[in-house]
This record gives C-alpha cells, sequence and structure tokens, in this order.
C-alpha cells in the first residue's frame, strides 16, 4: 500500500531530496575541493532519476488512483493523497522541471568557474526543484506555502553566490525582501481563505466557491473570497513577474550568477505559473469569468512594460530580464483568457517549455560569452556570427523565438495565446498583444545587428567554449526549440 500510493507518486520530489541531502553527506565524509566528479555524478542523478520516475508513475498509477481516498488508509497517508495532484498537466510539469534543472547543473559545472566547491550549488538547485514539484502539485493551500518556501529560500542563497560582489549582494536583498512580501501576502490569502471555508484543501474551497457563488451566499463571504484573490493575484505578481510587482526582476537577474539567471527564468517562472494556473483556473475557477477583464488588463500592461523597459536597456542580462517580464504578460494572458467552462491547458504549457529552453538556452550562451569577455554589453556579441558560428546560430534561433518570428515556436505559442483569446471574444486583447511583440522585435532585431552586423571591438578576447558540457545544454535547448516548431499540437488537452 504504501509503495503504491506514497512512494512511486512521491518518487520525483524524493529522488531529488534524496540526492541532495547524499551531496551534503559527500561534502561532510570527503571535504571540501575532493570527489568533484562523484558529486557532479550524483547532482545529476537527481533530476535524470526524477524524469524516470515520472515516466514510471505516468504508466502505472492513473489519475483517479492518485485521486481518491479510501477510508481504509491510514490517516496519514489519506491525508497525503488528499493534499498531493498528479494529473497529466502537473506530470508534464515534473519533466520540464527534472530537464531545465539538469540544464542549470551543467551550466553551473561548466561556467561557475569562481567556485572551488559545487556541491552546495547543486544541493541548493536540487531543493529549489523540489520545492517546486511540491508547488505544482499541491492540492492544499499549506503544500502550497511549504512548496513555495522549498523553492524560495534556497534560491535567495543561489542569486547571492559571489558574496563579494555588491551587484550581487544587492541582487539577492532585493529578492529576499520582494519575496518576503509576497510570501506574507500569501498565508493573509490563505488565512482569508481558511476562515471562509474552514478547510485548505484546494479541491474543497473550489467545491464550496461554486456553491457559494450559486447559492447568492452574504455580500460578507464575496467580499472575503474578492479579497483573497486580490491577495493571490498581488502575491503571484510579485512570483512571476508581472507589472507593476516586477521591479526586483532586472537588478536580480544583472546580479545573479548567470547560470543561475537562466534556472530563475525558466524553471522557476515554470513553477510559479503552473501554481498560477492552478490558483485562477481551478479554485476560483467559478468567479474566473468575473474577473477576467482585470487579469487580461494586468497582462497586457505587463507586456508593454517589459517590452518599452528593454528597448532602452545595452546589457544583455538586463535586456532580457525586461523580456522575461513581457513573456509573464502573454503568459498571464493564456491564464486570463481561459474559458472557465472548457479549460484548455496545452496553450499555456506550450508556451511555458518553449519559453523555458529558448530563456536556459539564450543564459547558456551568455555564460559563454560572460567567461571570456568579463561583461554582457551588448557590444561583446560584436563579429560574434562570424567568429562562432554555430554558438552565434542557436542563439540566433533562440531570439527569433523569444521575438515570435515566424515560423519558430515562439511564433506558434503566441499564436495560440491569441487564439485562445480571440475564442473569448477579446479581440481587443489580440491587438494590443500584437502591437506589444511589434516593439519587442526592435530590441531582439538589434541583438541580431550585433552579432552580424557590427565590427568587433580590438581588444575583445577571443571565445573559447573550454567546458564541452556547455556546447551538450546549448544544442540540447536548440533542439527542444526546434522539437516544439515542429509538433505544435503536441499539447492538446
Amino acid at each position: 500500500m504504501i509503495l503504491h500510493y506514497f512512494l512511486i507518486p512521491a518518487a520525483p520530489v524524493l529522488s531529488l531530496i534524496a540526492c541532495a541531502i547524499l551531496l551534503i553527506c559527500l561534502e561532510i565524509v570527503t571535504g571540501e575541493g575532493k570527489a568533484k566528479t562523484l558529486k557532479l555524478l550524483v547532482a545529476l542523478l537527481g533530476p535524470a532519476s526524477s524524469m524516470l520516475a515520472v515516466s514510471v508513475v505516468s504508466k502505472t498509477l492513473s489519475e483517479s488512483t492518485i485521486e481518491i481516498v479510501q477510508s481504509d488508509f491510514p490517516a496519514w497517508l489519506g491525508e497525503f493523497l488528499a493534499t498531493y495532484q498528479l494529473d497529466s498537466f502537473t506530470l508534464v510539469l515534473f519533466l520540464a522541471i527534472s530537464f531545465f534543472t539538469l540544464l542549470a547543473l551543467v551550466y553551473s559545472e561548466a561556467f561557475l568557474t569562481d567556485f572551488s566547491e559545487k556541491s552546495e550549488i547543486f544541493s541548493l538547485l536540487l531543493f529549489v526543484a523540489a520545492g517546486m514539484m511540491v508547488l505544482v502539485s499541491a492540492n492544499s493551500l499549506l503544500m502550497v506555502f511549504m512548496g513555495l518556501e522549498l523553492m524560495s529560500l534556497p534560491t535567495y542563497v543561489l542569486v547571492g553566490l559571489r558574496k563579494n560582489d555588491i551587484r550581487a549582494s544587492e541582487a539577492a536583498l532585493k529578492y529576499f525582501l520582494y519575496g518576503s512580501f509576497a510570501t506574507v501576502l500569501l498565508v493573509l490569502a490563505i488565512a482569508f481563505l481558511y476562515g471562509s471555508f474552514g478547510t485548505l484543501h484546494i479541491s474543497q474551497i473550489t467545491a464550496l466557491t461554486r456553491l457559494q457563488i450559486t447559492s447568492a451566499s452574504s455580500g460578507s463571504a464575496s467580499l472575503s473570497l474578492a479579497a483573497s484573490m486580490a491577495l493571490l493575484a498581488v502575491a503571484l505578481g510579485f512570483k512571476i513577474g508581472l507589472a507593476p510587482f516586477h521591479l526586483w526582476i532586472p537588478d536580480t537577474y544583472q546580479g545573479a550568477p548567470t547560470p543561475i539567471t537562466g534556472f530563475m527564468g525558466s524553471a522557476i517562472k515554470l513553477a510559479g505559473f503552473g501554481l498560477a494556473f492552478k490558483v485562477f483556473c481551478s479554485m476560483f475557477n467559478s468567479v474566473l469569468s468575473q474577473h477576467s477583464d482585470i487579469l487580461g488588463v494586468l497582462a497586457l500592461v505587463t507586456m508593454f512594460v517589459g517590452n518599452l523597459a528593454a528597448l532602452r536597456q545595452s546589457n544583455l542580462k538586463r535586456i532580457f530580464a525586461y523580456s522575461s517580464i513581457s513573456h509573464a504578460g502573454y503568459l498571464f494572458l493564456a491564464i486570463a483568457a481561459i474559458n472557465p467552462q472548457n479549460i484548455q491547458r496545452g496553450p499555456l504549457l506550450y508556451y511555458l517549455l518553449v519559453y523555458g529552453l529558448m530563456f536556459l538556452g539564450t543564459f547558456g550562451i551568455l555564460s559563454v560569452i560572460e567567461n571570456n569577455r568579463g561583461n554582457l554589453d551588448l557590444n561583446r556579441l560584436n563579429g560574434l556570427g562570424f567568429e562562432k558560428p554555430l554558438l552565434s546560430a542557436c542563439l540566433l534561433l533562440f531570439i527569433l523565438t523569444a521575438a515570435g518570428i515566424p515560423p519558430t515556436a515562439g511564433f506558434l505559442a503566441k499564436y495560440f495565446v491569441f487564439l485562445e483569446a480571440a475564442s473569448q471574444g477579446k479581440m481587443t486583447w489580440v491587438v494590443l498583444g500584437v502591437m506589444s511583440s511589434l516593439i519587442g522585435v526592435y530590441y531582439y532585431l538589434q541583438i541580431i545587428a550585433h552579432l552580424y552586423m557590427k565590427a568587433p571591438l580590438s581588444a575583445m578576447a577571443p571565445i573559447q567554449v573550454t567546458h564541452k558540457a556547455a556546447w551538450v545544454g546549448i544544442l540540447a535547448s536548440a533542439a527542444g526549440v526546434i522539437y516544439f516548431a515542429m509538433r505544435p499540437g503536441l499539447f492538446a488537452f
């Protein structure tokens, strides 16, 4: 019973936690700077075994098997089954989190050359990945809080890894303060919901919310529900980078080590939108249509703020930080435009995976440039298209994908989001979204111009990819982007 109903469903999360703890034990036993290869293999074993566990779970356990709580279960196991929810959407997110973590580990090993000992970095990344899985699979607000903290606390440390770098310290402090404020709002929203419904289980809150709407309950209950939804929207806005709650992102992304920034912009954003989908399209499904216009405006403001602010940037990390803000707007539009009576998760999931691969691949290449040329100003790209044709071709692919140029997967991702909005009669959203995309094309083309149309600076060092594993991560990201461009109907659910 325990094997079938606990160990197998929880295996993707447990494998990450087990490898993270094993890394800590290895560090204690072997000492600093020793058994580096063994520690790297243990770190890579975490996401690899997690992906294997996801495939086992998907084959051996149906959704109904995971969700049903039988009366003859022990109390702790019944509570686990009630608070841990696996479905096809969650399992795909598990696979994406594991794969993104695997790439982040490879990039950390290849590019964080100023750290002689990386086992602490590896274990923190694995704990973050485990927290993301708990977050996207939670069917209880208590589990949501636990997953969010397990994801956030190690990330604060990862952002400030370079303790002697004032910019990294500033980035970590800003991220910590904004993240703490978001957590306070989340806890307050949870308190309101528990006070209104007497339960922390998301599925029960969903049913009680629907009952409250249909029975025309008192105004005080409706006010509490609206306050909870507003608090959760603001808390999630901080976490996923919606305007006007995005102010921490540019400084944090610039100050963090470049591989960590790539991980934050892909895996952590994916987990945040997994939670946002659960909150707005599941828990508040019955009132989503009443507030969709507000969510749509929030998404549109985020698009324009990100794209307009990126126009004035000259640092590549800040350009892509603001780009990530604009993409958060498109992703949130996918949530705001969902039909509550016929929820389609495919457009959001497709966009998340394409965006994550693009972002990780881009920051893998930026890590190469930073390690060779010291900083990431735009002029560091001058002439790179002819110096390193393959590296530049991959960067060109990622840039065209981010810009949404046909026939890339980025174009298809935006097309599916706009199509969903149009099907709900939100043509104004579609027109404004397209206008925002056209603004964004300018700064993406500016990057391409530096790659192929600008003469290299005389004092620039040649680009050398010294760690061959970096090529694996970059080419894997490029192959993933191409694959999704060829399989646009992959997530028809």
